[in-house]
């Protein structure tokens, strides 16, 4: 997800604008029925690990001098993958795929992403990596091939405009910057990236979008098809970004939804689990609370939808840990102080039921021990220790890259 000098301002047209509180930059929320002040976080994060890097050259790679961080434990570049970030995961018929963002061949070092001037090939909005081994995971995830047109080189699963220059004003119509996964799921054997097409980048953390859409593959991730025409979400809706889980009776897809940037709180829709119903605008309902018995009520008007996570909230996920009985939420708290501050952390939350209530945040991950860190993407597939031990890919700004991490969660107040 680019946000370098070269693709992004300043937040001085904010301020022309008339801008110049949060308010400007957060929606109104409107909060479920029957909140309550949130539960403390139910568990003690320990042995937080990077386990591998999982992009860019190995030690003894030919690209190995010109990478910030030559230590992937494969050699990706051999694909013409160097520096990328995000890498939500999905698993089906026994394969594992990683979602790329904004992804580059080069990766210079010190730039903290792509040098000035790239533009496609070396330039891809996404990419998808293939894992044909997923069971073991426990020492990193070693993606073996890519989506690719050639056979060689990645390639875009979904279609970016590259507009990088005219998009800098962010009044100018139509253009987009780059088109981002901000999600990966499953259903009946069809693979879906949920992405956002990305108008302008603002300041830190902050961007517009054009409208949030999927893409589907229904050949083990071959060859993709954009459903646009189908199905989409406009530009201030609160399902830019999604993190998709299925509900505990494999009925329905939870999408929990943010809006652009790292500012917004989260909310949450659901949709019947069939390929058809995913790619049917009606089919979409809209928590809107719980009734008097506790139990979520649902609209099929989006402009109802409660939020079940207060803001900031940044590059969500989800996923029901069946060995400790929890669904686990994680997101970036933030991560500009001079808009909201907050803590620029990975935080984790938990709840007994998927609409919530949410425990309050957790530090997962500390800005100041892992600098330039977003994104903590889950899969139920990659716990450990009867889900005690959770991994997940965290993205660092500096080496533009992604990493394998792991940490234990402990019942609190237990002695270590």
């Amino acid at each position: 997800m680019t946000r370098s000098a070269t693709f992004r301002r300043s937040g001085l047209g904010l301020i022309a604008a008339g801008c110049l509180t949060v308010s400007c930059l957060i929606p109104a929320q409107r909060t479920h029925a029957g909140s309550r002040v949130a539960p403390a976080f139910p568990f003690e994060v320990r042995g937080l690990t990077q386990v591998a890097q999982l992009i860019g050259p190995t030690p003894g790679s030919p690209n190995a001098g010109t990478a910030a961080s030559p230590h992937s434990i494969t050699d990706t570049t051999r694909w013409g993958v160097c520096g990328g970030d995000l890498g939500s995961l999905m698993v089906a018929q026994g394969t594992a795929y990683i979602a790329l963002g904004d992804n580059y061949t080069s990766c210079p070092p010190g730039t903290g992403g792509p040098g000035p001037g790239l533009v496609p090939p070396d330039w891809r909005s996404n990419a998808l990596g293939i894992i044909t081994n997923p069971r073991d995971f426990t020492h990193g995830l070693r993606i073996t091939k890519w989506y690719s047109s050639d056979g060689r080189h990645a390639a875009e699963a979904i279609p970016s405009q590259h507009d990088a220059g005219s998009c800098q004003d962010s009044a100018t119509p139509g253009c987009e910057v780059t088109a981002i996964p901000t999600y990966g799921f499953t259903t009946q054997n069809r693979l879906f990236l949920a992405y956002m097409s990305v108008h302008h980048w603002g300041p830190a953390a902050v961007w517009d979008v054009n409208y949030s859409s999927l893409a589907m593959s229904s050949d083990r991730g071959k060859t993709w098809h954009i459903e646009r025409g189908k199905v989409q979400w406009g530009p201030k809706s609160n399902f830019a970004q999604v993190a998709v889980a299925p509900d505990p009776d494999g009925t329905h897809l939870l999408f929990y939804g943010i809006p652009a940037g790292r500012f917004g709180a989260v909310k949450l829709m659901r949709v019947a689990n069939n390929w058809q119903s995913v790619l049917s605008q009606s089919s979409y309902q809209y928590f809107i609370g719980t009734d008097a018995n506790g139990r979520p009520r649902w609209s099929t008007k989006p402009a109802q939808a409660a939020v079940v996570a207060g803001a900031p909230v940044g590059e969500l996920s989800v996923i029901y840990d069946a060995g400790l009985k929890r669904w686990l939420m994680t997101y970036l708290q933030g991560g500009n102080d001079q808009i909201m501050p907050s803590s620029g952390d990975l935080v984790i939350r938990s709840a007994a039921n998927y609409w919530g209530p949410w425990s309050t945040p957790a530090t997962l991950v500390s800005h100041t021990q892992f600098p330039g860190l977003y994104g903590a993407f889950m899969n139920d597939h990659f716990v450990a220790d009867s889900g005690r031990t959770i991994y997940f890919v965290m993205s660092q700004w500096d080496p533009y890259s992604i990493f394998w991490m792991r940490a234990t969660l402990a019942p609190a107040g237990v002695a270590k």
